[in-house]
């Protein structure tokens, strides 16, 4: 069901219990399989962590993910006889006693085999990023974070910027993406609009520094009420208005509205009501212009469809600091 033929696969990362009536059932069933393979690497994490019982298909599964990430096969640190109850000679089978240097577009398969007799193996394939170059960028890109506590927000403000400084070739639409899409959205927030990770780094600066700048938002938003938003545009600009209501996942209404979000090119004054404006900029394009006033809808508690504004982007999640969770200490009387 992979469409993946065995010849294209060069490593398997075993159930490989160590037992001599396991491993060699295990070894005869990938022959019936991999036999006209010309090299196939056989690994089993368990000769370097041992058996974690419930925890050993999923230790299999990081241990070759983390194998393709790093482009390395590693040793069965504790094998020291290949099991006498298989003729090697005649298999294609490689068992790892160093360190293996992975070739690229490699594939691998990972077996785990249940105490109650369920079996599964899944194929995996280094991912393919080469389109994400071929991409034509944007100019700029909105960032957002948020905690419970303003103290938090600080606190992770502090470690974005460490973490950005140690991590310098970032790309900045990866790490725009990541925060917007895979991170809760809490009360207290912080948006920016920035172009580079350079511009992004600067610009937190800024924040920790208690310093205006006019790309940076900051507030405690509501997230006990569903805001309304009434959005209107230059009346020569009914598609941007249409692109600004997709970005929204807040009730778009055309009348008593909490917050007005005015798409123009020049203020209009509205009363009585939280007022948005995005100005036309033509030298950015149409989904760009909005990304200042995405912002400070997204401060206000406006719920975004952040996966309509990355939509067609290519950027990936990666990895990036996590909550900090606060460290309380409560005393029971």
């Amino acid at each position: 069901s992979s469409k993946v033929k065995p010849e294209q696969v060069s490593y398997i990362e075993t159930h490989g219990t160590g037992t001599s009536l396991g491993d060699a059932i295990e070894i005869k069933a990938l022959s019936s399989v991999f036999a006209q393979n010309e090299e196939l690497v056989l690994g089993a994490v368990k000769t370097n962590i041992g058996h974690l019982e419930a925890a050993s298909g999923i230790a299999s599964l990081i241990k070759t993910v983390l194998a393709l990430q790093n482009r390395t096969i590693p040793p069965n640190l504790h094998l020291k006889e290949p099991n006498s109850a298989v003729e090697w000679q005649k298999l294609p089978f490689k068992l790892p006693k160093e360190a293996i240097a992975l070739k690229e577009n490699l594939i691998a398969g990972v077996s785990a085999f249940g105490f109650s007799g369920t079996n599964a193996h899944i194929v995996i394939k280094e991912a393919d990023v080469t389109a994400t170059s071929k991409q034509e960028k944007a100019n700029l890109y909105l960032f957002t974070l948020s905690a419970r506590t303003q103290k938090a927000l600080n606190q992770l403000a502090k470690n974005y910027i460490s973490y950005l400084q140690q991590h310098p070739d970032l790309l900045i639409e990866d790490v725009c993406y990541t925060v917007n899409t895979g991170r809760s959205h809490f009360n207290y927030r912080l948006a920016c609009t920035v172009s580079s990770i350079t511009e992004l780094l600067l610009t937190l600066n800024q924040y920790i520094s208690n310093e205006t700048s006019s790309n940076l938002w900051t507030g405690k938003a509501n997230t006990n009420k569903e805001l309304q938003v009434l959005i209107e545009a230059f009346e020569e600009e009914s598609e941007i208005q249409k692109l600004a209501t997709s970005f929204i996942c807040s009730p778009v209404v055309t009348d008593n509205a909490d917050v007005f979000w005015y798409i123009g090119k020049e203020k209009k004054p509205v009363d009585d009501k939280t007022v948005v404006y995005s100005f036309i900029n033509s030298e950015l394009k149409k989904p760009e212009l909005l990304r200042s006033g995405i912002a400070r809808l997204y401060i206000l508690g406006v719920q975004i469809n952040w996966q309509n504004i990355a939509k067609n982007s290519c950027s990936k999640k990666i990895t990036l600091p996590t909550y900090p969770f606060q460290r309380n200490i409560y005393w029971v009387d």
